[in-house]
């Protein structure tokens, strides 16, 4: 049989080839130009997202960060009790505040408080070196006297203490018209802010860098050490004018793709980038595949090679979206205080935050993970632990019976008293299937104790307005329904108007604590003897008791005070009535008096029932009364020492005591001291003033009414004068030329013993009246003045003569 072969000269082999060559490696060369091209700039697109979402987060995180720390210094900035302390030169409680501003949280390494000039008043930690030095040049006091809001300041190396550098967030202190009186600041470490974005630039595996608003280089692999900025980099110069972009950078090491961005907000900016080579890794490894495949298989495995490679770039993406995704909540749910778990249809706990382990941990009293231990058991041991074990386990199984239950209770915890309250609603997908349980844990027992605190408010308030008011009701109603003899009807109108005196007591007490917390609070400032308010109050007190002897221990001399006479009375007052009161079976009630740096101390001491250890540190809370056996029948509001505290507080004074159980207490008091009397044989007066007009009339003034005069221009001689011949008053201008304005003066004058009791009047111009009085200045006198105010002004605090006043009565208490 023949075989008819095809002559090759009919099928050229080079035609075929060509042929195979055009219609088979062809559609197979622009399959693998299309795949890498696609590929590439899909990772490119990946990358640049990355990036982008990195610089973002960072930015995001920084800006929470920044914005915190401002929260925090301006709630701190606008506390009551700061701006008293503040207003009163109080340092120890300004100190205590910014001490209280450091703890709050973590990364500030120094809090400070600056007068509205810049001055440094007190820093924490102490750095003595530095407290007076002015700092109107830092960049804080520009950002914030400039805006009035709270400011975060650029990059600067701090004068204070292990000179670290910081970032400052600065705001106002203002008083209760809204002026200026102070800036507190809080200077944050940059450690702090280097430790999160390392941690970002880890988990996301590129390289971060953050600037200030004025381009300073506040974070970057390896820490910074020193100021060097970082504006003549064009990303850092275009996010710094608000534009975030991509691009690529040649360094040093090679070719790096870049991300810039600024931090919302706060005007700083932050740069992430990655090396190229890294970023576009995936990009020639597809190369390299797409071409080996193409030389070795044929056009169907090349083709699903390429799409397997692509599905799996598809698939990673998805991953990473979805890791970015679940870190993004788990950073959410770590960042509640409330404790959320979700919980499977076979009660295995799929998602739980660290405050749910914490919480759950508070209730069964010892740490518990849910990676060894089921939630059932965990839930059995809490039961166990509640107040009412059964309606907790009643709640429990309901909940676990109703797939479907939404419900919302509340259990407390009988040892530590905590009280908890959950919420339980179901999850499904998106199809509507079951996931599982969602368990929400809030620990509400300070709510609860404000609950309570307010019903005991009421019951007091209740209970000691209602007992007076029976005592009036009842013997006017025996006044109007009954005739009664004359003696009967003055002992029941004299109860009336016991228990009216009481009721008014009581409700000017509620009033009084209103007006303070309101700082609505006013004083009448008049230098005065608080002897003369001792002797008065121990001669009225010591009438009324038969079985306490009330005594006095004070030196023979005078105790001035510049304060309101009334207000310190009622502080006296309330301790001796609280002295006797509190020392039922009568005994000995001690008063005595000593002048200590600068200030008089009063001391109060019984030989009472004492206050229990474990509740002295509550004494002066609003509202509070000791609870034992040998008190419960001693009435009272709970107010008089929470009052009397923030009376003498309001003097820019202390208040404090020292107790022993069933010992007794002693309760001390202690006030600035005041001007002193002048001698009434000395009639010159030191008058600092600068301006020559003002000067003159002042001596033209004082010398019509007979007094000697001596003329100085400025703080240091008027200082210098003072201390070297003491004269018998001072009139005292504030703005006065050289290093030592008035104030300045007037607090050495005060702090100096040769001058101390000498009385300075200060004549300005501006305002300052509760600055002077706080300072110790006799009185104030706002220019321009009549001659006959001055006059009254020097009549009262130089007297002329002293006098003697005959008082004749037959009633020897009437004669006291």
């Amino acid at each position: 049989m023949r075989s008819y072969l095809i002559p090759s000269a009919r099928l050229p082999i080079g035609r075929l080839t060509a042929g195979v060559l055009a219609f088979g490696l062809l559609p197979l060369a622009l399959l693998t130009y299309f795949a890498i091209t696609l590929s590439s700039e899909a990772v490119g697109q990946e990358v640049e997202t990355r990036l982008h979402a990195t610089a973002s987060l960072s930015g995001s995180v920084v800006s929470q960060e920044l914005t915190g720390l401002s929260d925090l210094v301006e709630s701190y900035g606008s506390r009551p009790s700061l701006v008293q302390s503040v207003e009163a030169g109080d340092q120890e409680r300004v100190v205590h505040h910014l001490r209280e501003l450091r703890a709050a949280r973590s990364g500030i390494y120094t809090t400070f408080l600056a007068k509205p000039d810049g001055t440094l008043v007190e820093i924490v930690p102490r750095t003595p070196s530095i407290v007076g030095k002015n700092f109107a040049f830092r960049d804080w006091y520009h950002g914030v006297t400039s805006s009035g809001r709270p400011y975060v300041s650029e990059l600067y190396r701090t004068q204070a203490a292990g000179h670290p550098l910081v970032v400052a967030a600065a705001v106002l202190i203002r008083d209760g018209r809204g002026n200026p009186i102070g800036i507190l600041v809080a200077a944050y470490g940059i450690g702090h802010l280097q430790e999160f974005t390392d941690d970002i630039a880890r988990a996301q595996g590129v390289v971060l860098k953050l600037t200030d608003q004025h381009g300073n280089l506040v974070a970057q692999p390896g820490g910074v050490r020193k100021l060097t900025s970082q504006r003549a980099d064009p990303r850092v110069g275009a996010a710094l004018d608000g534009r975030r972009g991509i691009t690529t950078v040649d360094t040093a090491d090679g070719s790096r793709v870049s991300v810039y961005a600024p931090v919302a907000s706060f005007g700083w900016t932050v740069t992430s980038s990655l090396p190229a080579n890294t970023a576009f890794r995936a990009v020639g490894e597809l190369r390299s595949a797409v071409l080996t495949i193409a030389g070795v298989l044929a056009l169907l495995l090349l083709a699903g090679a390429v799409a397997l490679f692509r599905s799996l770039v598809a698939r990673r993406r998805a991953e990473d979206a979805a890791r970015r995704q679940a870190s993004i909540k788990k950073a959410v749910l770590e960042s509640t205080t409330e404790g959320i778990a979700l919980v499977s249809p076979d009660l295995d706990v799929a998602v739980a935050n660290a405050a749910f382990e914490r919480m759950l941990g508070e209730m069964v009293g010892e740490p518990v993970s849910l990676d060894d231990e089921a939630i059932r058991d965990v839930s059995s041991r809490v039961a166990e632990r509640t107040a009412d074990p059964d309606a907790y386990r009643e709640d429990a199984a309901a909940i676990r019976a109703d797939p479907q239950r939404i419900a919302r209770d509340e259990f407390v915890i009988r040892d530590t008293g905590q009280s908890f309250q959950r919420y339980t609603a179901p999850v499904t997908d998106d199809a509507g299937q079951p996931l599982g349980r969602l368990l929400v844990l809030r620990d509400v027992t300070a709510e609860r104790e404000a609950d309570r605190l307010k019903a005991d408010l009421l019951s007091t308030v209740s209970h000691e307005l209602r007992t007076p008011l029976t005592g009036i009701l009842g013997f006017a109603e025996l006044l109007v329904n009954h005739d009664t003899d004359q003696e009967t009807r003055e002992r029941y109108l004299r109860t009336i108007h016991g228990e009216a005196m009481r009721l008014t007591s009581l409700i000017s007490d509620f009033l009084d604590l209103q007006r303070i917390e309101e700082g609505h609070l006013r004083l009448s400032l008049e230098p005065f003897d608080l002897r003369e308010v001792l002797d008065r109050e121990i001669e009225l007190f010591g009438s009324q008791s038969d079985t306490h002897d009330v005594d006095l221990r004070t030196p023979d001399e005078p105790l001035r005070v510049v304060g309101d006479r009334e207000r310190l009375t009622q502080v006296l007052a309330n301790l001796l009535s609280n002295a006797i009161k509190y020392s039922p079976s009568g005994g000995r009630v001690e008063v005595s008096s000593e002048r200590r740096n600068g200030m008089v101390r009063i001391s109060i001491a019984d030989s009472g029932i004492g206050v229990p250890a474990d509740q002295q540190r509550h004494l002066f809370q609003k509202f509070f009364r000791v609870d034992s056996s040998d008190t419960r029948e001693i009435g009272g509001t709970g107010l008089g020492l929470a009052l009397s505290r923030e009376i003498v507080e309001a003097h820019s004074g202390r208040m404090g005591f020292e107790s022993v159980e069933g010992k007794g207490s002693t309760f001390w008091l202690e006030l600035p001291s005041g001007p002193g009397r002048a001698d009434g044989g000395s009639r010159r007066v030191l008058v600092i003033e600068d301006d020559p007009v003002a000067a003159e009339l002042l001596a033209a003034q004082l010398r019509a009414e007979g007094y000697a005069v001596e003329n100085v221009s400025d703080g240091e001689a008027g200082l210098a004068r003072a201390i070297e011949d003491p004269p018998a008053l001072i009139c005292l201008d504030i703005d006065l030329p050289g290093e030592l304005d008035g104030w300045q003066v007037l607090a050495r004058l005060k702090a100096d013993p040769t001058t101390s009791s000498i009385p300075v009047v200060v004549c300005t111009g501006g305002n300052g009246r509760g600055k002077a009085a706080t300072l110790g200045a006799a009185d104030f006198l706002t220019k321009p003045f009549s001659g006959e105010q001055l006059r009254e002004t020097m009549e009262r605090l130089l007297p002329r003569k002293q006098g003697l006043v005959l008082v004749v009565d037959d009633e020897a208490t009437v004669r006291r």
